[in-house]
């Protein structure tokens, strides 16, 4: 089975980085790029990770997963 990251989750559910960071109530869609390519760590409450399960209409295995892997690179 396919392990999809956070960016590849996100396009599939057809949201944008602002939709995403809005339905997760923060302030800045900056996070969310941040999170897809690494540079930051997700630091979410509970009810934000279920949102955002929700949100990307995955398990929380996909979603735990998804965090691991970094996008991959394009030439």
């Amino acid at each position: 089975m396919e392990v999809l990251n956070i960016m590849e989750l996100r396009r599939r559910a057809g949201l944008s980085q602002r939709e995403l960071a809005s339905r997760l109530g923060l302030e800045a869609d900056q996070t969310i790029s941040n999170w897809e390519t690494g540079k930051r760590e997700a630091r979410l409450t509970p009810e934000q990770f279920e949102k955002m399960r929700e949100s990307l209409g995955c398990t929380y295995e996909d979603l735990i997963a998804a965090f691991k892997v970094l996008p991959k690179k394009t030439a």
